[in-house]
Formats: C-alpha cells, structure tokens, sequence
C-alpha cells in the first residue's frame, strides 16, 4: 500500500516532471547549457583582459592614474563596477537561458527587450544578500575571536549560498511566467520563506543525482583500474588523460544539474505558487 503511494506520489513529483520535459526538449535543453559554457568563458575573457590591462603592483597603478587619489578612487570603485558588470553579463546569458526554458514549456512571451529589468532583478537580489552578508560578518566579528570566526563563517555560508542560489531560480521562474512583472524579488523572498520545504526538496534530488553520478565514476574507474591502468607505464602515459576527461565530465555533471535545476524551480513554482 505504503508502495504504491509512494509511487504515485513520485509520478505527480516536480522532479519526474522535469525529468520528462528535458527528455522530450533536448535540443533546447542543450542549448541553455551551451549558454552557460559561453558566460564562462566570456567571464573568464573579460577577467583575463582587465587584469591584463590594469596593473598589479602599487607603484605602476599610481603612476598608471597619475595620482594617489585616482589610484585610490579605482581602487574603492573597480572591484564594485567589475562585480556589476559581471552581473550584466550574467543576466545576458541566463535571459538567454529563461527564453529556452519558455520555449521548452511551448511559450513565447519574453523579450530581449526586458533584459534591463532582468538586470535590475540580478543587481536586486545579489545586492540583498551582499549587504546581509556584510552586516552578518560585522555583528560575527565583533561578538567572536578570530580564530572561530573562520569555521563560523564557512558553516552559515553554506545555508546562505544555498538560499540565495534557491532565490535566483526562484526569482527567475517568476520572471519567466510572469513575462517579467513587478515586484519579482519580493515575491520571491515571500515564496521561499513560506514555503522552504516545498522548494528545499531540491537538495534531496541533487543529492541522489550525485550519487548516481559517483556509482558511475566508479564503475568507469573500476574499470579502468582493470583493463588499462594494470601497470605504472600505462598509468604514465595515460593518467594525464584520465584526469582531463574525468575533469570535463563533472564539469559537464555539475551543468546538467544546475540546468535540471532550473527547470525543477519553474515546475515548482508552478505547482506550489499561486499567480
């Protein structure tokens, strides 16, 4: 009985859902990860050009601005405007994204004219959390000694990493059903809030997923263990090999799973959310 609740409790799940969607949309499913290969490497381009261009020692950014105080004022106002236009391009490349997701759910309202409220939205919600992250590290350094402060920080950054990646997807499938619409950020700290647990289950699904994916580098490792590993000389002249191609599939894992996702979010703010 207990069985055959479960089962259909799993076949009405957001998850199995989304499962189905990407099996039936591949190509476009395929092309929001190629999306995301292209803001990589954009953002890799742009970071290698800027340090390129401005200098790294002292001296020569002084005498680069001509001045102390100009020097200074770069220096307060790069790592802000640099963050911000990583968002830009952010936001370029993850509307791209929603406009894919739209598609595979047989819709066509978004415009690449809403980008520069999307970037507001972006520059909104990472806003947010950088100023309670500074205000928590504030309160946190004056209340504990140095030396705890570190393992204080790293334990609550994984909840906060964790709510904040939960609000930009949810923030995101909002935009993307309510043709970009006000007030998305609000509703969509609202909507996590109330309902943590409903759009928490994420982590239960992310988790299986890597544990498949581990059962199968095991079994390909077992392998190769066996039929080729078998001596030094061959570990040698093929482990460099191994490693890159071992490094490109769980690159392209972590992928799949932030686009399956993206698509888990928007079912489950369909299911759970009401307009």
């Amino acid at each position: 009985m207990w069985l055959h609740a479960l089962r259909k409790r799993f076949n009405s799940s957001s998850f199995l859902s989304a499962l189905l969607l990407i099996k039936r949309q591949k190509k476009l499913f395929a092309s929001s990860l190629l999306l995301d290969y292209l803001f990589l490497g954009a953002t890799l381009l742009a970071g290698s050009l800027v340090g390129k261009a401005i200098p790294q020692d002292a001296e020569s950014l002084v005498a680069y601005f001509g001045s102390q105080t100009n020097a200074l004022v770069f220096a307060l106002a790069y790592p802000l405007l640099y963050y911000i236009f990583l968002i830009f391009l952010y936001s370029i490349a993850k509307l791209g994204v929603l406009l894919l997701i739209e598609r595979m759910h047989g819709k066509k309202n978004l415009r690449i004219e809403m980008l520069w409220k999307f970037f507001l939205n972006n520059l909104a919600i990472f806003g947010i959390f950088a100023f309670g992250a500074a205000v928590i590290a504030g309160l946190f350094g004056l209340l504990f000694e140095r030396e705890f402060l570190k393992n204080i920080v790293f334990v609550l950054s994984i909840p906060f990493i964790l709510y904040l990646y939960a609000l930009i997807n949810i923030a995101h499938s909002f935009f993307v059903r309510d043709h970009g619409g006000q007030g998305i950020v609000v509703r969509a700290i609202h909507a996590l809030f109330s309902k943590v647990k409903k759009f928490g289950v994420f982590l239960f699904w992310d988790i299986l997923l890597g544990a498949f994916f581990y059962f199968l580098y095991f079994l390909m490792h077992l392998f190769f263990t066996k039929a080729v590993f078998f001596n030094q000389a061959a570990v040698n002249a093929l482990g460099s090999y191994y490693s890159q191609w071992l490094a490109f599939l769980s690159s392209l894992f972590l992928y799949l799973i932030i686009g399956f996702n993206r698509i888990y979010f928007y079912e489950r703010v369909e299911a759970y959310v009401e307009p």
